[in-house]
């Protein structure tokens, strides 16, 4: 769009109330331009700067629960969906509407032919773990938690060799944890029959995610069996960013490669030529290569990957988008080669926090400038994972 001679870019910023879902902090810039490119940039900064501050372990627990009570007063336990559900009312209030729900995704998932299977896994999880946490949440407290859940009556601990193991997310590639019995997790956890890790709290089910900033001893009844743990660890030392990338980086920000980035994610002429979702498909296309070292991470080898994604008509569009003006191309480029960057400084990262602690499943970055996480990707992940974890 131009008013006159000069260009007037209209700038798109995912906000938390669009995604409340952490991002990867590379992810940034595919999603919002030159300004995610900054945010991502400082989102490193910051976490650089005070890393026991803004800097917690990411769990790889399943479910991720929500629970709390609503402003009446009324016990909520409930899942991510639930918390978000339009149509029908997700904030379950008894086992039995948990059980409920549950059988409806069933009917839902059937009706397009999808397996469904809830109802004989996960109502009888919800229906077990109910009590404890029904008790644990004072009947003053208004808002809610979310947490993810480690290990539960059907699905319990293991101790072995001197730990207690457990993998609460089965699907490929799930993180397989083994908490040494005499570190304070590990005596934490001893004895317990439910666990979870609590991450964030919000004033309504779908508000945006808080840090837990209150002692969770001090927001929640003690609960025999019920073992709640916070993804703090008190003593991690400052990280100290890769200098030459952060160098990089910042020459493509303040140079025309990020002004073309810009140019290339333009809300207004993606909206013009009906490719609104070009940052989503080039989210997609890095999210095909997972578990590869990244290196065709390129903007030739997007479109490649593209022809066969999409229509004739919307590929050609695109085409067009990149030709006119050709700093789009350059843009496509330029947007590809700071992913790399930041993927690169992520590892680096994270090869500095599981030198301090290692076998968790990433690491989250919550600074004033917004939040990332920093999880591998890669073939072989970042470092060593389940054979050491933290002990916080």
């Amino acid at each position: 769009m131009n008013q006159g001679t000069k260009p007037l870019i209209e700038h798109e910023v995912i906000t938390e109330a669009k995604d409340p879902r952490i991002p990867y902090v590379e992810d940034l810039v595919l999603k919002s331009g030159l300004r995610g490119l900054q945010q991502a940039m400082d989102i490193i900064t910051q976490s650089a700067a005070n890393t026991k501050k803004h800097v917690t372990i990411k769990w790889d627990g399943s479910p991720a629960l929500i629970f709390g009570r609503k402003p009446t007063g009324e016990f909520v336990l409930t899942d991510k969906a639930g918390a978000t559900a339009v149509g029908y009312d997700g904030l379950a209030t008894s086992p039995r509407q948990i059980a409920s729900i549950m059988a409806q995704r069933d009917r839902e998932a059937e009706s397009k032919g999808k397996k469904a299977d809830r109802s004989q896994t996960l109502t009888p999880m919800y229906q077990d773990i109910w009590p404890y946490f029904e008790k644990a949440v004072p009947e003053d407290f208004r808002g809610y938690l979310k947490g993810d859940l480690l290990y539960y009556p059907t699905m319990p601990y293991v101790e072995q060799t001197g730990a207690y193991h457990f993998q609460p997310n089965r699907t490929p590639g799930g993180i397989p944890y083994a908490i040494p019995v005499a570190s304070p997790l590990g005596q934490q956890i001893k004895d317990t029959k439910v666990g979870i890790a609590v991450h964030s709290q919000m004033t309504e089910p779908s508000a945006p995610e808080q840090p837990v900033q209150t002692s969770l001893d001090r927001l929640l009844n003690p609960v025999p069996g019920l073992m709640v743990t916070r993804p703090v660890v008190d003593n991690l030392e400052n990280l100290v960013p890769d200098p030459k990338i952060m160098s990089q980086l910042r020459k493509i920000a303040v140079s025309t490669a990020g002004q073309a980035i810009n140019g290339l994610l333009n809300p207004a002429d993606l909206r013009a030529l009906q490719i609104t979702d070009l940052p989503a498909m080039m989210e997609s296309y890095i999210n095909s290569l997972k578990g590869t070292d990244f290196s065709t991470a390129t903007h030739s080898a997007f479109l490649a990957w593209l022809e066969g994604k999409v229509t004739p008509r919307k590929f050609n569009n695109i085409y067009s988008h990149l030709i006119s003006p050709k700093s789009n191309a350059q843009g496509l480029a330029a947007a590809f080669a700071a992913w790399r960057l930041l993927e690169k400084a992520a590892r680096d990262l994270n090869r500095q926090l599981d030198i301090q602690y290692t076998g968790q499943e990433g690491w989250v970055m919550a600074t004033p400038a917004g939040r990332g996480k920093i999880v591998s990707r890669r073939a072989g992940g970042f470092g060593a994972r389940g054979t050491q974890p933290p002990s916080t």
